[in-house]
């Protein structure tokens, strides 16, 4: 049987859903924020990850369960995306169904009320954008890491530090290990951001990737669409290294893909196939790249080169490959130092030709994979809780400082939030109906919500704490004056070094808005009927 709710008694459980995820979920905000300990199978974990608690959240009721893990999915793509500010992400959401079903119990339209908070969210994001302040420098580097490793200097100069030494565009990557200290090495590897095509490959299920040990490399930007028979050539060549294959190509599907898969799965071949990264011409880029560092040939049939003719000196050799669903890390270098620096002098000449800097990005990036290594922090603790603890707040920091070199940052402790919420109010914004006017304002109220949670957390008013940084001054509030949750002092949020990535700030308003739109346009849930 069906449990069928309607209007006011649908929302209300939906409602008491949401309140429940965010008390859970909001209590972790700031650096005061609290820890929550997590029962997972017959083991305990403490942690102050909104994403992890967030994760792990869930409730009796159907109903209640449903819209919680509705808006539980605005945490994860925020995470995703931006790798922190999931937290936030959450008290927002809250903070816009709460407001939004108080209107629509006195007759508001929700769809008009979504039409206005919608808009509200396009001009945020343009503001945001336009306050945006580039990272500049070790020191910038280092205060974003220590905000998002919650306040930990340790983490923010461990970060800050490791990126001095791959620079800003090179490859960082986490690893859990079984010693009590955390420690950093910069190896020789690059990465690319092509990951698994089946996650039939994965061979490590809890952490969802392909690890392998001294691999073979075969690299072509052949599509594999059709028969299987096109890959046996290729296939009974590897076998005479008798060690795991990793496949690197411009796609494979169909029956290719299909009997891989099986010989995997049965054991026959221990193997993985990747798709390249980018296309047509800047792929063929990275391949001949890929190829300089592990010491492959590139087999390309618009070069001549087919894979029944190939030998077994055109596979490429690395002395570990770890492939995600949407990274694929290679470890050790295979290739010539004579292939490498040629490689290196052709981008930084692509570099030269490159006088409009469209390509500025992708040539950073690449030349970074050449000569700067993989910068790996290996994860340790006293005990695998404190571990998993440790690697949560590196995985938030490293996240959010790659997310503030990419799109730059703003002051920080929910200062931003509350500048653009000033702003957005004496905007004139084309709202034409009065409830898309109330959405609108339903979201620049919403934008208080993460400033007043820190304060919560912290014991403390948040009127009385907005009056002491002057809220009330100026037609437009836009100030780095704010409250250090961690030394209990008011001051420039900037010069303190409390400071939060664009991108982390956009992505979480983004993802709140659009699960909240989904949420406060529903007036029916449908779900089993709970036996007692």
């Amino acid at each position: 049987m069906k449990e069928i709710l309607f209007n006011e008694e649908a929302r209300h459980k939906m409602l008491s859903g949401v309140k429940k995820l965010n008390e859970a979920v909001s209590s972790t905000l700031g650096a005061k924020g609290k820890h929550v300990i997590i029962q997972q199978g017959s083991q305990y974990a403490v942690t102050k990850d909104g994403v992890t608690v967030a994760h792990n959240f869930e409730l009796s009721d159907p109903v209640e369960n449903a819209a919680a893990s509705i808006v539980k999915d605005a945490a994860s793509r925020t995470a995703r995306e931006a790798g922190d500010g999931t937290t936030t992400s959450t008290v927002i959401a809250n903070s816009l169904i709460t407001n939004a079903f108080r209107l629509i119990s006195s007759g508001a339209n929700p769809m008009d009320l979504k039409r206005g908070i919608d808009k509200a969210n396009s001009d945020f994001l343009e503001y945001i954008d336009s306050q945006s302040i580039p990272v500049d420098g070790t020191e910038d580097i280092y205060n974003i890491a220590k905000i998002s490793g919650n306040n930990d200097p340790k983490i923010g100069r461990m970060i800050s530090d490791i990126f001095e030494s791959v620079g800003k565009n090179g490859a960082i990557r986490l690893e859990e290990t079984g010693m009590n200290e955390t420690m950093v090495e910069v190896i020789d590897g690059c990465q690319i951001s092509g990951g698994m095509i089946s996650p039939n490959f994965i061979t490590n299920q809890t952490k969802r990737i392909a690890d392998y040990q001294d691999a073979i490399i075969f690299l072509t930007d052949k599509k594999f669409e059709n028969s299987f028979s096109e890959l046996i050539p290729m296939l009974t060549k590897s076998q005479e290294f008798n060690k795991p294959l990793i496949i690197i190509c411009g796609g494979m599907e169909g029956e290719s893909l299909g009997t891989l898969v099986i010989n995997k799965v049965q054991k026959k071949f221990r193997v993985v196939a990747v798709t390249a990264p980018d296309f047509g011409e800047n792929r063929m880029e990275i391949l001949d790249d890929l190829a300089a560092m592990t010491g492959a040939t590139v087999i390309s049939e618009a070069r001549g080169l087919h894979i029944d003719t190939m030998s077994a000196s055109d596979f490429g050799r690395a002395d570990r490959v770890i492939v995600s669903d949407k990274i694929t890390t290679i470890i050790g270098r295979s290739g010539t130092q004579e292939a490498i620096n040629a490689r290196i002098e052709t981008i930084k000449q692509q570099q030269e030709d490159d006088t409009n800097k469209n390509q500025a990005w992708r040539l950073s990036k690449r030349l970074a994979s050449l000569t700067s290594g993989i910068g790996v922090i290996y994860v340790g603790g006293n005990s695998d809780t404190e571990m998993k603890e440790s690697y949560y707040r590196l995985e938030d920091a490293l996240a959010a400082t790659k997310s503030a070199l990419d799109e730059g940052y703003l002051p920080g402790g929910g200062i931003a939030y509350i500048n653009a919420a000033k702003y957005l109010k004496v905007l004139k914004n084309d709202c034409a109906r009065k409830d898309e006017i109330d959405g609108y304002n339903i979201l620049v109220e919403s934008l208080y919500s993460p400033f007043s949670t820190i304060i919560r957390n912290c014991g403390l008013n948040g009127e009385v704490v907005l009056s002491r940084i002057g809220y009330e001054q100026g037609e437009v509030f836009k100030t780095s004056i704010g409250y250090n949750a961690l030394t209990d002092e008011y001051g420039d949020m900037l010069e303190m070094g409390i400071i939060d990535p664009c991108k982390v700030i956009k992505s979480a308003v983004k993802n709140a808005v659009s699960v909240a739109g989904m949420i406060i346009t529903t007036n029916c849930t449908i779900v089993n009927e709970v036996k007692n």
